[in-house]
C-alpha cells in the first residue's frame, strides 16, 4: 500500500512537471509568435525594441532589461525599461567581450562581478542577479541584459529560454540597422533632390535675369540709335543764321530761295525731334519697368528664401488668386478659364510663399495639358476643403487629356518637367510643409485631379514652431 502511494505521488509530480513544461512551452511559443509579429508590424526601431522587451519579460521573468551594443571603449544603450541603465552600464564593455556567441550567462550574485562594483547606490538595491544574452557577432557586438532584485533569480531554465529567443532580438537589431541605412539613403536622396532643386532654381533665376538684361540691352540700343540720328548738325547750321544782323536775317528768310525753306524745315524738324523724344521716353519707361522687374524678382527670391520656414496667417482664396496671377505671369495662357469653386475662404497658418509656388505649378501644369484640347471647353477648377482634422486640401482639376497608370508613375520624377517649379520639386516642397501631393486620373481624355494636402496650423502651435 505504501509503495502504491509513493508511485501515485511520483506520478502526480510527473504530471505537474509535465503541465508546467507545457505551460512554459506554450508561453514561449506565444512569445515567439508575438515577437515575430512585432518584427513584422513595428514601424520604428524604438517601438520594435520596446515591444520585444515587453514580450521577453513574460518568458524570462526579469525586473528590468536593456539592449546595448559596443560603442568605442564603452557600450551604448539602444533601449531599456529603466532610465538608470543609460548611465550605469559604461563598465560592461569587458563583459560583452567575455561573452561567447549563443551562450547566455546567468549571474547568481552580481556583487561578485567587478562590473557591478562601481554602480550607484540607487541601482545596487535593484540589481542582485543578472542574465547576459549575447546577440550579434563573434565576439558579440551587442547583448541583452536582464536583471532581478532577487539574488539567484536566474537559473538554467532562463538560460535555455534566452538562448532559444536570442535570435529574435538579433533579427530586430539587423532590421533596425537596415532601417537606419535605408533612412540615411533616403535622406541622401532628399538632400540630392533638394540640391538639384536649388540648382534648377538658380538656373531659373539666371534665365529670368538674362531675359530682363536682354530687354534692357535692346532698349539701350534703341535709345542710343535715337540719340545718334538726331539732326543736330543742321540745327547748328540754322543757329549760325541767328548770328547775322536782324535785317539781313529777315531779308534772307523772305527773299532767298533757300531762306524760304528754313521755317518749314524748322516745323518739320520740331515734329521729328518730338517724335524721337516720345520714342526715347517710351524706351526709358521700358528700361525703368525692366529694372523694377529685376528688383521685384530679386526681392521675391530673397523673401521666398527667408520665408521658407516662416508661418503666417493665410486666406485660401487670396493664396489661390496669387497662385493664378503667378501662373499667368510665368506660362498660363489667357484662353484657359480658371474657376475657384469653393464659395467660402478658409483662414489658416502656413508658409505662404512655398504653398503659392506649389499651387502655381499645379495650375500652370493643368494649363499646359489643356493646350492639346480643341474639341471641348478648357477649364481649370480650383477648390479647397477641410480634410481629416487639422488638415486642408487644395484640389486642382482640369478637363485635359489625363494620363495612364504608367504616366502617373513618372509625373513626380525629376525628369518630368513642364518648366518652372516642376511637379517633382512641388512634391518635395509639400513634404517639407508636412503634407503631401498626389495625382489621379480615370485614364486618357478623362482629365486629371491633383490634391495638395497640408497641415492646418493654428496660431498657438505656429508661435511655438
Amino acid at each position: 500500500m505504501k509503495g502504491s502511494s509513493e508511485h501515485l505521488r511520483e506520478a502526480l509530480l510527473d504530471v505537474e512537471l509535465a503541465r508546467q513544461r507545457e505551460q512554459a512551452l506554450r508561453l514561449e511559443s506565444e512569445s515567439v509568435a508575438m515577437c515575430l509579429s512585432t518584427l513584422t508590424l513595428a514601424s520604428k526601431p524604438e517601438q520594435m525594441f520596446a515591444e520585444l522587451l515587453r514580450v521577453l519579460k513574460l518568458v524570462l521573468d526579469f525586473d528590468e532589461a536593456c539592449i546595448v551594443r559596443a560603442e568605442g571603449l564603452g557600450v551604448e544603450t539602444l533601449v531599456s525599461t529603466s532610465s538608470i541603465f543609460s548611465k550605469e552600464l559604461r563598465h560592461h564593455r569587458d563583459m560583452l567581450v567575455r561573452l561567447k556567441p549563443a551562450q547566455p550567462l546567468a549571474i547568481f550574485d552580481v556583487s561578485k562581478l567587478l562590473e557591478w562594483n562601481n554602480q550607484s547606490p540607487e541601482m545596487l538595491p535593484k540589481v542582485k542577479s543578472a542574465l547576459y544574452v549575447p546577440l550579434q557577432g563573434s565576439p558579440p557586438t551587442s547583448m541583452l541584459l536582464a536583471t532581478s532584485a532577487q539574488q539567484g533569480h536566474f537559473r538554467q531554465s532562463h538560460v535555455r529560454r534566452a538562448k532559444r529567443l536570442s535570435f529574435l532580438v538579433s533579427q530586430a537589431l539587423e532590421r533596425a540597422s537596415d532601417q537606419k541605412k535605408m533612412m540615411e539613403l533616403q535622406q541622401q536622396l532628399i538632400d540630392t533632390a533638394r540640391t538639384a532643386g536649388k540648382a534648377e532654381m538658380a538656373i531659373r533665376v539666371l534665365h529670368h535675369l538674362g531675359n530682363a538684361m536682354n530687354s534692357i540691352s535692346v532698349s539701350l540700343d534703341q535709345l542710343r540709335e535715337n540719340i545718334q540720328t538726331l539732326p543736330l548738325p543742321r540745327i547748328d547750321d540754322i543757329a549760325d543764321l541767328a548770328t547775322k544782323e536782324p535785317k539781313e536775317l529777315v531779308d534772307y528768310l523772305q527773299n532767298d530761295q533757300r531762306g524760304k525753306l528754313v521755317l518749314p524745315y524748322l516745323n518739320a524738324l520740331s515734329g521729328a525731334v518730338h517724335r524721337r523724344l516720345d520714342v526715347a521716353h517710351a524706351t526709358l519707361s521700358d528700361l525703368d519697368e525692366q529694372v523694377q522687374n529685376i528688383a521685384r524678382y530679386v526681392d521675391d527670391q530673397n523673401t521666398r528664401i527667408e520665408s521658407v520656414e516662416h508661418f503666417s496667417k493665410c486666406d485660401s482664396h487670396e493664396l489661390i488668386e496669387k497662385a493664378i496671377a503667378k501662373a499667368k505671369q510665368d506660362k498660363l495662357k489667357n484662353d484657359i478659364a480658371i474657376e475657384i469653386t469653393t464659395p467660402e475662404a478658409i483662414s489658416f497658418y502656413c508658409a505662404g510663399f512655398v504653398l503659392c509656388d506649389i499651387l502655381s505649378e499645379l495650375i500652370a501644369n493643368a494649363s499646359s495639358a489643356l493646350q492639346r484640347i480643341t474639341t471641348r471647353a478648357r477649364t481649370v477648377m480650383v477648390s479647397v476643403v477641410h480634410a481629416v482634422p487639422d488638415s486642408i486640401c487644395f484640389i486642382v482639376e482640369d478637363s485635359g487629356p489625363g494620363f495612364t497608370k504608367q504616366q502617373l508613375d513618372a509625373l513626380f520624377t525629376p525628369d518630368y518637367r513642364q518648366g518652372g517649379f516642376g511637379l517633382h520639386d512641388a512634391a518635395i516642397a509639400a513634404r517639407r510643409l508636412g503634407g503631401s501631393l498626389s495625382a489621379q486620373s480615370d485614364g486618357p481624355n478623362q482629365g486629371a485631379i491633383f490634391t495638395l494636402t497640408v497641415p492646418l496650423h493654428h496660431a498657438e502651435s505656429t508661435v511655438e514652431k
